[in-house]
């Protein structure tokens, strides 16, 4: 089974659970590349069966279809014993079992706890379920059940056959429920003193953490897995389409509650800075000035909003501001700054021309909040009173946030020994903070709302593979607190705490407990770089181990990412590993083809042995990737970026959930895998149909349900239009060649047609059909998906305008068929068919610059 780092996690997760829920005596495994031993999952059957009945040699069995008669307590003691059972020749053995999780009718496992109803073809696609018994061989030496050395009694093989339709015909319908993180999230809550929490929030600023109605044993908990994140507003309303277009979603997003004054100043993102009078608090040193500095003035006056927590289980969202000089940072709700700031027309403005209108509506307010004050803090401005009236207004927020008094009374449930405890926030995206309560213990880092027993976050110390101080540079512009970092193989999770001897606590206290030897570690064995194909491919092979994946946190949550910067929706961002709190400014200098082919490099030719660093560089060289600036690349230049990215992509997706093997699942991850880049969010067709070929033609025939977006982006390759391009992208599908090479501008042109030539190497068939007198012409499908690319989308048209890209043979019988003015086709000349398309996709290996790889 070829599985992704979440799905196979996903399937551990189930495994396990069976083991809990059904037998203890469970053994399963994934099977290997060679077939030797095949993807299984095994009980014991003399203990395994609901009701087993023995009938002696010359009487009549039980009847089928009747309960068979064996009583409740000899079954128990059947299931409680110990051993293979008293098997033996002769006698008939009558044996049932029944599941309510199990519906093999419709294919799906159901009624799991704490998850919703999945669709088997998640895990193995149409292939058959059989139900077999078998008689392993004993051999010491061999753990693995190898089906050459099994006795096999007897299989059953099922088949998906479809659901039956309103004409009572069976069809199978394309599941789109195929993606691991859509889960279903149960709530709960457990009420501790409220004036804690005092004052009492308003509410047009209140979140709540928990639903009221729950009940507290209906809340499950999972490692790493978020229960409390609010949902933007624009999230809530259903999105039919698969696709995600800017121009329909923008509406949404506008901000209509702050604008300017009709009388206000104009101005823009470059608008010069002046300082504001000095505060009387102590001036920021020269590294905050300097740090401050390289920050975009909405990042640089505005870091973030925070949810505060508030009473009841609810949180409060406060936006923050950056005052005195840059020596500290106030807290404001929306209302606070509408009431000041009562329209912000012009910043809106600003806002909408220049920022992506994928925005979430937290995001864009942040934005319009930072040039609004970014403007109004001059002395010279008309909004300069307001200012001043804004920043000094008495609000309990500013001596609240990470500072409050822990809570008298506290009901949370913590696994282990507690070790330290307290305030902290946590980094939900770039500008997104969550206050919380934190605990370390001596198997956890759990996060609580302060009102509940259950954590809604919790990361295995198992899993954490680094914690550090994260340098001045690249921390969030919130002066004076101080922010760790703890790593996880696919996560970096950031905590700001309030002191400097709270940071040293919690580093020593997580130094101390992750390197402890009583620790698990994976074994070492190299799991992620194989060099027969220079790439993760084993990542996703049977090599990847059990236990490396028993170390990490529930896999949706450490390899994907809701971001709340964007409208997601069904999104989730592969290129999550680490955050960048200084943004595109903050990055200046930055070449974004070095960054993206450093990336294109770590993932398909990694150069260490260690298998748990090239993932994290991997990762880390992909989330580098948010905050370049293409918007200053020359055409070449960003074709090549994003001819290497669309690579890098591809790469990442099948990496994290496995190669897709059918059509239906193209939609799920050509469409809901995205990556953050230079300020924007892009899906692997947004980045093919609406960047790359943004200029070129759409296709003339596609499989009904891709539904193509429509999203527009600043950065879009306009300048170069090339029917090769078609040539250079590559999914991965058997239907292309296996090799990418990486593109570079000062040799586009020549790689370009290096690619072309590649693909009709491997895919272009010409012969002479002697019999009927006419030459015989295969082509990709793709060159019918977009004939109008080559002409006037005639396929001779296409024929004429690769020919010289094919081997000198088939140039050679091509030209006799050609008219005397050697432009067009005799009539009647050319016999073209087009070969079916191989959605069954497989992870890309990197091509060395002017080597034809054979497919």
């Amino acid at each position: 089974m070829k599985l992704g780092f979440v799905s196979k996690g996903l399937c551990n997760v189930l495994l396990k659970m069976m083991t809990r829920v059904i037998s203890a005596d469970m053994h399963y495994a994934f099977g290997d590349d060679g077939m030797e031993e095949s993807p299984h999952i095994v009980f014991t059957a003399w203990s395994f069966f609901d009701r087993l009945v023995v009938t002696e040699e010359g009487d009549e069995p039980p009847p089928m279809g009747d309960p068979f008669p064996e009583s409740d307590k000899a079954a128990s003691k059947r299931k409680s014993s110990s051993g293979p059972g008293e098997w033996r020749s002769g006698a008939t053995f009558s044996m049932s079992f029944n599941s309510m999780y199990l519906d093999l009718p419709t294919w799906h496992l159901r009624s799991l706890p704490m998850m919703k109803d999945i669709d088997l073809r998640t895990f193995w696609g149409d292939s058959l379920l059989r139900i077999v018994i078998y008689e392993k061989v004993c051999n010491p030496s061999e753990s693995r059940h190898l089906t050459k050395e099994n006795t096999y009694f007897f299989s059953i093989e099922t088949e998906f056959l479809g659901v039956p339709d309103k004409g009572g015909r069976t069809v199978k319908v394309d599941d789109q429920d195929t993606l691991p993180w859509d889960k279903t999230k149960k709530r709960a809550i457990s009420r501790v003193d409220s004036t804690f929490f005092a004052p009492v929030a308003a509410n047009d600023d209140v979140l709540d953490a928990e639903s009221s109605t729950a009940n507290l044993s209906e809340r499950p908990v999972s490692e790493a897995t978020e229960y409390d994140e609010e949902e933007e507003e624009e999230e809530s309303d259903s999105d039919e389409t698969a696709f995600f277009d800017a121009e329909e979603s923008q509406a949404a997003l506008l901000l209509e509650d702050v604008g300017l004054d009709a009388d206000a100043d104009t101005y823009g993102l470059d608008t010069p800075l002046t300082p504001e009078r000095p505060a009387a608090k102590e001036p920021p040193s020269a590294a905050d000035a300097a740090a401050a500095k390289s920050l975009s003035p909405a990042d640089r006056f505005c870091p973030g909003w925070v949810e505060m927590c508030a009473e009841r289980g609810k949180y409060r969202k406060v936006y923050a501001f950056v005052v005195g000089g840059g020596s500290r940072t106030i807290f404001r709700t929306s209302s606070d700054f509408t009431g000041s700031f009562s329209t912000a027309e012009e910043a809106k403005r600003v806002v909408e021309r220049t920022c992506s209108p994928r925005l979430s509506s937290s995001e864009k307010l942040r934005r319009v909040m930072g040039l609004t004050v970014a403007k109004a803090r001059e002395p010279s401005s008309k909004l300069y009173r307001r200012y001043r009236a804004f920043i000094q207004k008495q609000s309990a927020l500013d001596a609240r946030f990470l500072r409050r008094p822990a809570p008298s009374q506290l009901n949370v449930k913590v696994k282990g020994e507690t070790i330290i405890s307290g305030f902290a926030a946590r980094a939900l995206s770039e500008h997104h903070w969550k206050e919380e309560w934190v605990v370390l213990s001596d198997r956890y880092v759990s996060f609580f709302h302060p009102s509940y027993k259950r954590p809604s976050f919790r990361v295995s110390l198992g899993g954490i593979v680094g914690v550090s101080k994260l340098p001045l540079a690249e921390c969030p512009n919130f002066p004076g607190c101080h922010v760790l970092s703890i790593e996880t193989t696919g996560r970096r999770i950031y905590l700001m705490f309030f002191s400097e001897t709270e940071s040293n606590n919690w580093l020593d206290g997580l130094s101390q407990y992750v390197t402890a030897d009583a620790q698990p570690k994976p074994k070492e064995t190299n799991i992620l770089f194989d060099p027969l194909s220079s790439s993760f491919a084993s990542l996703t092979g049977s090599s990847l181990h059990d236990e490396f994946l028993a170390l990490n946190n529930d896999p949706t949550e450490e390899f994907l990412h809701k971001t709340s910067m964007f409208s997601c929706k069904d999104r989730r961002i592969l290129n999550c590993r680490k955050f960048s709190f200084t943004g595109i400014d903050g990055t200046q200098g930055v070449d974004p083809c070095h960054v993206v082919e450093t990336a294109l490099r770590e993932a398909l030719d990694p150069i260490e042995d260690n298998e748990v660093s090239n993932l994290c560089k991997f990762l880390d060289s992909t989330s580098d990737l948010k905050t370049v600036n293409v918007s200053e690349l020359t055409g070449a230049e960003r074709m090549a970026f994003f001819l290497n990215l669309y690579h890098v992509m591809a790469t990442h997706a099948y990496l994290v959930l496995g190669v897709p093997d059918s059509s239906f699942k193209w939609v799920s991850y050509f469409n809901m895998i995205s990556y953050q880049c230079s300020d924007e969010i892009f899906s692997l067709s947004e980045l093919e149909h609406c960047i790359i070929r943004e200029q070129t033609s759409s296709p003339s025939q596609f499989v009904a349900k891709f539904i193509l977006p429509k999203s527009r982006y600043n950065f879009a390759v306009h300048s170069l239009v090339d029917w090769r391009v078609n040539f250079c992208l590559n999914c991965g599908s058997l239907s292309n060649p296996r090799s990418v090479p990486i593109f570079r501008a000062d040799s586009l042109l020549s790689q370009m047609n290096e690619s072309t030539r590649l693909y009709f190497k491997e895919t272009v068939k010409v012969s002479v059909d002697s019999r009927k007198g006419v030459v015989s012409v295969t082509l990709p499908r793709i060159c019918q998906w977009y004939a109008t690319d080559f002409g006037r989308g005639r396929s001779t048209d296409v024929v004429r305008q690769i020919m010289k890209y094919l081997s000198q043979r088939e140039q050679d019988i091509l030209s006799r068929a050609l008219a005397p003015d050697g432009r067009h086709f005799k009539a009647g000349a050319l016999s073209i068919t087009f070969s079916s398309f191989d959605y069954t996709c497989r992870l890309l290996t990197l091509r060395g610059d002017g080597v034809l790889d054979e497919k």
